[in-house]
């Protein structure tokens, strides 16, 4: 029986990179990173939308929102943002 990988001592050889198999649980860090990421957008798009409200009809109670949902959503999404970048800096070892 032949084999295309080289042999070593102690039999075959350690897999190609190309050939060896991804982690689940990477992938599945990959995957909770996009819906991380996709929930600060919309996080932001919401701040934005209230931000755009309160400057096309300028009320207390636009204002009120802008104030305090469109800057809590506007935070919460920058802190998601961050966080997933510190996670993906960590996982490469560059932190």
């Amino acid at each position: 029986m032949s084999s295309s990988l080289p042999n070593g001592p102690d039999g075959p050889g350690p897999l190609p990179p190309s050939l060896v198999p991804e982690r689940p649980t990477r992938r599945l860090e990959i995957g909770r990173s996009r819906h991380v990421v996709s929930a600060a957008c919309l996080l932001t798009l919401l701040s934005v939308g209230v931000a755009l409200a309160h400057f096309l009809v300028p009320t207390p109670l636009l204002f009120a929102l802008l104030m305090s949902v469109g800057n809590g959503a506007y935070a919460l999404a920058l802190v998601l943002y961050v966080a997933v970048v510190l996670t993906d800096l960590r996982r490469r070892r560059v932190l």
